[in-house]
């Protein structure tokens, strides 16, 4: 007990050293992915109309980018929405964190280029509206567009599709994550939603909706019991900020650590189901899928799914009718180093610009096929 407590008053002592030199927690260095996110009892969450702040990141790793973020009164990162203009057509850009595109500066987003590109392509003003929300699924996406999306009459609609949406199409409660969400349980071929209002979870819990349609926990007592002093010590500590930067040469390390708090890969798939996680999860996204281009059409508009995976690998989440776009081949010949960040991932400005250069010729037709804008030849 003695020797205890002589280690807890000599890093005490570290800490408050620490913090007199300039060192600070790493809530304090880094932003948390839920800044501008709110409460929602629909979507789990969505961006608080009106906030601004920095965005820096990406946490634990030295920093690499450090973005202005404003979102519109109508929960919209970018500005305001100003009425379309005679002859002008409108874009509704869907979809997760590649999306929102924190890292970058709102005119370097693809979105943002994709639009003045399309303005220029067509001869006509275009608005794409930025609707991504960070950690969202297709799940999300889809409930947005039939909450508040419609609302904005689109001429079209692109839902971009991220590798990891499948898995948080039945995901309930993410581990760390200050909201949870609904979700849809696909029972004979319909749709159900389940759990809205959303409820409140511990911060240190992961739950997810099992193939079996039934909330399962997938947290682990011991995962649960490391989050808790992450989230209450560790991360508000100014020597635990300078041991993680010390750390961050050595990835496994760091993965190692991080994954204490987490659930592991085998507690993610439901083995206890017999119709098999990740075939249902693919059902699941593929019905959703189609479920969100039937509302898009039943609005009027027109709808294109734009995945992160190769054409080939996204048939199994496209319906045969729903044009995708792969752009991947806008990345060919490319070093993955030039074109994202080293740590985060998440595209740079030369990435947007890439992706934009490519989406921009390919939108452009697709719209002019179906008479967008008023003169544009139709469908042969």
């Amino acid at each position: 007990m003695l020797a205890a407590a002589s280690a807890a008053f000599g890093i005490l002592l570290l800490e408050i050293g620490l913090r007199l030199a300039g060192y600070q927690a790493i809530y304090d260095v880094y932003s948390k992915p839920s800044i501008f996110w709110e409460y929602d009892p629909v979507l789990g969450w969505a961006h608080t109309p009106g906030s601004e702040a920095t965005y820096v990141g990406p946490r634990p790793w030295p920093i690499e980018f450090s973005t202005p973020i404003r979102i519109n009164s109508q929960g919209l990162r970018g500005p305001e929405i100003d009425p379309l203009p005679p002859m002008g057509v409108r874009v509704l850009l869907q979809g997760d964190s590649r999306v929102a595109a924190f890292e970058v500066a709102y005119e370097d987003t693809f979105g943002a280029r994709l639009e003045t590109g399309l303005s220029e392509e067509l001869g006509v003003p275009v608005q794409v509206i930025n609707a991504g929300v960070r950690g969202y699924g297709t799940d999300q996406s889809y409930l947005y567009f039939l909450e508040r999306g419609h609302e904005f009459n689109p001429d079209l609609v692109i839902h971009v599709h991220s590798g990891n949406d499948t898995r948080n199409n039945v995901t309930i409660h993410r581990m760390r994550r200050p909201f949870a969400k609904a979700a849809f349980a696909l029972t004979d071929g319909e749709l159900e939603l389940r759990g809205a209002p959303v409820s409140a979870y511990p911060l240190c819990s992961a739950y997810r909706m099992g193939a079996d349609f039934k909330l399962r926990k997938i947290s682990s007592r011991s995962s649960e019991i490391v989050c808790g002093f992450q989230m209450l010590l560790a991360d508000r500590s100014a020597l635990f900020t300078l041991l993680t930067l010390r750390l961050v040469e050595n990835r496994a390390l760091v993965n190692i650590l991080y994954g204490l708090g987490s659930p592991t890969r085998s507690d993610l798939i439901d083995q206890k189901s017999t119709l098999g996680a990740v075939g249902y999860e693919t059902r699941l996204t593929r019905a959703l899928i189609r479920a969100f281009s039937d509302a898009v059409e039943a609005n009027g508009s027109n709808f294109l799914l734009f995945t992160g995976q190769p054409v080939s690998a996204a048939k199994a989440i496209a319906p045969e009718d729903i044009e995708v776009l792969d752009p991947s081949k806008a990345l060919e010949g490319v070093s993955p180093r030039s074109v994202s960040y080293q740590n985060d991932g998440h595209f740079n400005e030369q990435g947007h610009r890439l992706i934009a250069e490519y989406l921009t010729p390919r939108v452009a037709a697709f719209l002019r096929e179906r008479g967008i804008p008023p003169g544009s030849p139709g469908p042969e």
